[in-house]
């Protein structure tokens, strides 16, 4: 590999500020929340497809390795660089919404867009992700849900992240274009998603190794106007684990969180919720991030303090619907499905 020839071919294609070779930002991005990997030969930041295929080409012809990193939020070591002859591709800059399609209930979306800056242009529209993205949403990118394969607490009901994808946009190993799904159907829509062999799975939880993703159509739905939620102690694990199981066969619940009564403690703090819960319902009222409904649930959970304060576990089902008439019916039923398991 020749660095010089490296570098100046990348600046050509890319632009001289979205080429990083100073040595305390390599040293940022090789690493994620836990680790740090080898520092790489330089850091590129493409903003178009076209220069994804042009970073791969020089990279082909340099026998450089690539390693692809979206918001940089992982612990799980899937985009560290493993050899310092290596380019770390920084997806960020591919942040563009290519399409809201409100009527068939599409997005496609750059792999550098956050879930949360997702959420905030879709909410005009009075829609949703299927999959609404992980914990870290502020900052993590979908592209990066998408290679590692994410589950939140809505999983249950709605799967993970390679279960709301429709279609991808794929540069291949040769620097290649490749689309997936209907959306690769001249005209078509990708009202779902296999059409003979299931190519968009093929790379759903790849890491990146399969092909570097550019862009991805996810499903939408329209956000719940009504929200809610019940919350049960359990004596036993058991027990808490045959009242989840229940809720998830009535597949009402948005969104379950359970926990043990150390962990409960730390999450809530000292105050309850009775002076917490009207802040917390209005947050709940614009956002539906997993975090926040792990928040809410623990708070719904110490507002009956007399009650779960001893509780060995606990455990609190979110509920979701159109109105109010049909968020109320659904509680019921969640509180009848579980209360049998429950203490």
């Amino acid at each position: 590999m020749d660095r010089t020839s490296l570098l100046q071919s990348l600046r050509e294609k890319c632009g001289e500020r979205d080429v990083v070779t100073d040595q305390a930002d390599l040293e940022f991005f090789a690493s994620d929340l836990y680790e740090r990997g080898v520092t790489p030969c330089a850091v590129v930041r493409p903003r178009r497809v076209d220069q994804v295929q042009d970073i791969v080409r020089i990279a082909r012809q340099q026998g450089c390795a690539i390693y692809l990193r979206g918001g940089g939020r992982s612990y799980s070591n899937a985009f560290l660089p493993q050899t310092e002859h290596a380019l770390l591709v920084d997806s960020t800059g591919l942040d563009e919404i290519h399409k809201i399609d409100a009527e068939n209930l599409f997005v496609t979306v750059g792999v550098g867009l956050t879930w949360a800056r997702l959420d905030e242009a879709l909410k005009p529209h009075g829609l949703r992700a299927v999959f609404w993205g992980p914990a870290s949403g502020l900052n993590a990118t979908i592209g990066g849900s998408m290679s590692q394969g994410t589950a939140n607490n809505s999983s249950a009901k709605n799967g993970t992240s390679s279960d709301a994808v429709l279609s991808y946009e794929i540069v291949t190993g040769r620097g290649d274009l490749l689309t997936t799904g209907l959306d690769a159907q001249e005209q078509g829509l990708p009202n779902f998603r296999p059409y003979g062999p299931d190519l968009t799975g093929l790379f759903n939880a790849d890491a990146g190794a399969l092909g570097i993703k550019t862009a991805v159509t996810l499903k939408l739905e329209a956000r719940p106007s009504a929200l809610g939620g019940v919350s049960f102690a359990f004596e036993s694990h058991a027990n808490m684990v045959k009242g989840m199981r229940a809720a998830t066969a009535l597949g009402l619940s948005a969104a379950i969180i359970a926990m043990d009564a150390d962990t409960a403690d730390i999450r809530s703090g000292e105050t309850g919720l009775k002076a917490d819960l009207q802040k917390l319902l209005a947050i709940m009222r614009t956002a539906h991030n997993p975090l926040r409904g792990l928040v809410r649930g623990i708070k719904i959970a110490l507002a009956g303090r007399r009650v779960f304060e001893q509780a060995k576990y606990t455990g609190h089902f979110l509920a979701e619907a159109p109105s109010e008439a049909v968020l109320r019916a659904s509680e019921r039923a969640l509180r009848q499905a579980v209360a049998s398991h429950g203490d």
